[in-house]
């Protein structure tokens, strides 16, 4: 073997270990390998000491502070993070359980002005990237600590798809009425519910129908009979 084929693969291995530039006789400017580099994502602060609340006090925002003018009372997150807490008090989002799943959507989003000042959103409110599985499989880890039962679901102006059928035959729909407006349990009768032209086994018909709502008792609270039209 040469002494030439000895010395390039040490200047390979030299150059790979150093990862150095050399600009001129007397500097050299190095970049640091970025396989060395510290992963930020399992450093990271808790929310709760950098969460400036307007109702408690805090009148006006902060550098680097998330100002909110309330809290929900079941708004602050797991209510157990020590499985992804490190012991100087961050967290790690690597070790934090993912919901599975890899789900694509057909996103619509578009913003135009209408001539008169108005910026004019529309959209389907799907995400624009893939997400886990909704609601999360009571299988998966991520279920032992968040029991989201939501799904993610578009949202076109108007009334609310059907969405399940009650034990009476009767349609349950989302919280949309006619108009696409958000209904309440005031909106509806005693049982959750209300007669309108709605889509019916791919017909319009004048029908009664359920809706659950956000506001409590959320759906159904008797039945409203057997005939539905």
């Amino acid at each position: 073997m040469s002494l030439f084929a000895i010395i390039v693969p040490y200047l390979a291995v030299s150059l790979l270990l150093s990862n150095c530039k050399k600009e001129d006789d007397n500097t050299a400017e190095c970049t640091k390998n970025p396989s060395a580099e510290t992963d930020s994502r399992t450093n990271l602060p808790f929310g709760g000491p950098l969460v400036l609340r307007r109702d408690l006090g805090d009148t006006s925002p902060l550098l680097g502070y998330l100002w909110l003018c309330g809290l929900p009372s079941n708004g602050a997150g797991n209510a157990d993070a020590s499985d992804w807490t490190n012991t100087d008090g961050s967290w790690d989002y690597t070790r934090k359980p993912q919901v599975d799943g890899n789900v694509t959507w057909l996103s619509n989003f578009q913003v135009r002005l209408d001539g008169s000042g108005n910026r004019i959103i529309t959209g389907n409110a799907l995400p624009d990237h893939p997400t886990g599985v909704f609601p999360i499989d009571p299988s998966s880890v991520a279920y032992q600590y968040d029991r989201n039962p939501n799904i993610i679901d578009s949202h076109v102006s108007g009334h609310s798809g059907l969405m399940g059928y009650m034990m009476d035959g009767f349609g349950i729909f989302g919280p949309r009425g006619e108009d696409g407006s958000i209904l309440t349990s005031a909106d509806l009768d005693e049982c959750h519910g209300h007669t309108h032209p709605v889509m019916w086994d791919g017909v319009m018909v004048n029908i009664y129908h359920y809706h659950w709502t956000y506001d409590f008792p959320y759906t159904i609270g008797c039945f409203k009979g057997t005939k539905l039209y």
